[in-house]
C-alpha cells in the first residue's frame, strides 16, 4: 500500500477502479442521475441525429420504462426482470413513438460531450446486442473516460497531486463517472487542462508543437462539451511566457484557444437554441416546472437588477448551501441517496489533512493578482452555469435558481487550490498523514456503496 501512497495517480487508478465498478454494478439501470434521458441522447448521435429526433424506436423507450419505473419507485429488481430487460434489442420492432416532451431539453447538450458514450452504442447495434448490455458497457466507457483522464492529469501535475486525488475520489464524482452522463469528459478534460497549465507554470520549459496542439484540444472541448466551462481556457493566459518565444506569442496562442473555444460553445448555443428551445417555447420538467426560456431570457436582460438578487437569494440560503457541500461530497442515485452524516465528515477531515500536507504543496508562488484572476474565474463560470439553468430548468421569475448540483463544482475546485501556499523545505512532513486521509477517503467509498445498497435493494 505504501507504493500506492507514494504514487497518488495509481493510488486514484487503484481506488477508483474497484470502487467505481462496484458502484457501475450495484446500480440498477438508470439508477444514476437522469440515464433515461443521457441514453436517448447517445441513441440519436449514435445515429446521426445530432439535432435530436422526434421519434425513437419503440423498443428504446420500452426498455427504458421497464427499468426506470421500479428504480423511481424504489421497487428492488429480480433476477426475473433483469431477464426480461436482457430480452430488449433495438432490432426487435421497426415501430417508432414520439419523444416525451421533459427528455427533449436534453438535446441541447453539445454531442462533443457524448462521443466516447456515442461510439460504445454504436458498436452495440452493430453487434445487435441486448439494450441492457448497452447501457452497462456505456456505463463502463463512461468509467474508463473519467479514470484515464483523471490518471493522465495525476500523473504530470507537479502539486496538489494528492488532495485532487481525494477530491476525485470522493462519492459524488466517483459515482457520476459509473453512471451514463457527460460529466466523465467535462470533469475529466477540466483536471487535465488544469494539469498542463500548472505543470508549465512549476517547470517554464519551452512548449513543443505537441505541447501547445495538446493543451489547445484539450481547452477547446472543455469549452465546447460544456458551454459554462467556455472561459476556463482564459487561464492558459498564467502559462509563463518563458515557455513560448516572448510574452507576445505566448499572448497570442492564449487568445487563440480562448477565442476558438467560446465562439464554439457560442455557435452551438445559438444553433441549439434556434433548432431546439424555439421549437419547445414551453414544456415542464420531470418535476413538473413549467418553464418557458424565451420569456425567462426576456426578464433576465429586462430586469438585471431583479436576476442578481434572485441569484444572491440563492447563494445565501443556506438549505441550498447545504445542498451543494452534500452534492459535491456524495449523492448518489437518481432519487438523490444520502449518506449517514458521519460519513461526510470523513472526506472533510480527509481533505483538511491534505490541504496542510507540505509535500502535496505547489513549490513555486502564484501572485495574488493571477490567483484573484482565477478566483473570478470560477465565479464567472457558477455565474454562467446559474444563468443556463435558470433559464433551462426553472419557472418564469422564480425567486432561487434550481438545479445547480454540487458536482459541477468538481471542475471549478482545483483553480481554487492555487491559493493554497507554497512548499517550504523546513516543514515537518507527517508520514501518518496520508494513510489517515485516504483511509478516511475509503471509509467514505464504504458507506457509499452501503447507501446505494439499502436505497436500492
Amino acid at each position: 500500500m505504501q507504493h500506492f501512497l507514494s504514487q497518488p495517480h495509481r493510488l486514484y487508478l487503484l481506488l477508483g477502479s474497484v470502487f467505481g465498478l462496484i458502484f457501475l454494478l450495484i446500480t440498477p439501470p438508470f439508477g444514476g442521475p437522469d440515464e433515461p434521458a443521457h441514453f436517448e441522447r447517445i441513441y440519436e448521435i449514435a445515429t446521426a441525429q445530432w439535432m435530436g429526433s422526434p421519434t425513437l424506436p419503440e423498443p428504446l423507450p420500452a426498455f427504458e420504462h421497464a427499468a426506470f419505473d421500479p428504480v423511481y419507485a424504489r421497487t428492488p429488481l429480480t433476477f426475473d426482470d433483469y431477464r426480461a430487460l436482457y430480452r430488449y434489442r433495438l432490432s426487435d420492432s421497426n415501430a417508432t413513438v414520439a419523444a416525451e416532451e421533459h427528455m427533449k431539453i436534453f438535446k441541447i447538450h453539445n454531442p462533443l460531450s457524448y462521443l466516447p458514450l456515442a461510439l460504445t452504442m454504436k458498436l452495440g447495434f452493430l453487434l445487435d446486442a441486448p439494450l441492457l448490455l448497452i447501457l452497462y458497457t456505456c456505463r463502463l466507457t463512461s468509467l474508463l473516460t473519467g479514470l484515464v483522464l483523471v490518471y493522465a492529469a495525476l500523473r504530470i501535475l507537479p502539486a496538489h497531486r494528492y488532495i485532487i486525488c481525494a477530491i476525485m475520489l470522493l462519492p459524488t464524482p466517483l459515482f457520476i463517472f459509473s453512471m451514463i452522463n457527460l460529466e466523465s469528459l467535462n470533469i475529466g478534460l477540466a483536471c487535465l487542462f488544469f494539469a498542463y497549465v500548472m505543470q508549465a507554470r512549476a517547470t517554464a520549459m519551452p512548449f513543443t508543437r505537441s505541447h501547445m496542439v495538446m493543451l489547445g484540444v484539450i481547452g477547446v472541448l472543455l469549452a465546447l462539451c460544456k458551454t459554462a466551462y467556455m472561459f476556463i481556457p482564459l487561464a492558459a493566459f498564467l502559462i509563463p511566457a518563458g515557455c513560448f518565444v516572448s510574452a507576445r506569442h505566448r499572448n497570442l496562442y492564449a487568445a487563440l484557444l480562448v477565442a476558438c473555444g467560446i465562439i464554439g460553445a457560442v455557435t452551438w448555443s445559438l444553433i441549439a437554441k434556434s433548432t431546439i428551445l424555439d421549437d419547445l417555447p414551453v414544456y415542464s420538467t420531470l418535476a413538473g416546472t413549467h418553464v418557458e426560456p424565451n420569456a425567462q431570457i426576456r426578464f433576465i436582460l429586462t430586469q438585471p437588477l431583479h436576476y442578481g438578487w434572485v441569484m444572491l437569494s440563492t447563494l445565501t440560503s443556506p438549505a441550498i448551501l447545504r445542498e451543494y457541500i452534500t452534492g459535491f461530497l456524495g449523492v448518489l442515485g437518481h432519487c438523490g441517496l444520502t449518506m449517514p452524516r458521519l460519513a461526510y465528515a470523513l472526506p472533510v477531515f480527509a481533505l483538511t489533512i491534505l490541504a496542510f500536507y507540505p509535500a502535496d504543496r505547489a513549490t513555486f508562488r502564484i501572485p495574488t493578482r493571477q490567483n484573484l484572476f482565477l478566483t473570478a474565474l470560477v465565479v464567472a463560470t457558477i455565474g454562467i452555469a446559474f444563468t443556463l439553468l435558470y433559464i433551462q430548468w426553472n419557472a418564469v421569475r422564480s425567486p432561487l435558481i434550481e438545479g445547480f448540483q454540487g458536482r459541477y463544482l468538481l471542475a471549478l475546485v482545483p483553480w481554487l487550490l492555487c491559493w493554497l501556499p507554497s512548499y517550504s523545505p523546513t516543514a515537518p512532513i507527517d508520514r501518518r498523514a496520508l494513510p489517515l486521509a485516504f483511509g478516511c477517503i475509503g471509509l467514505c467509498l464504504s458507506s457509499a456503496v452501503y447507501t446505494l445498497w439499502q436505497g436500492y435493494w
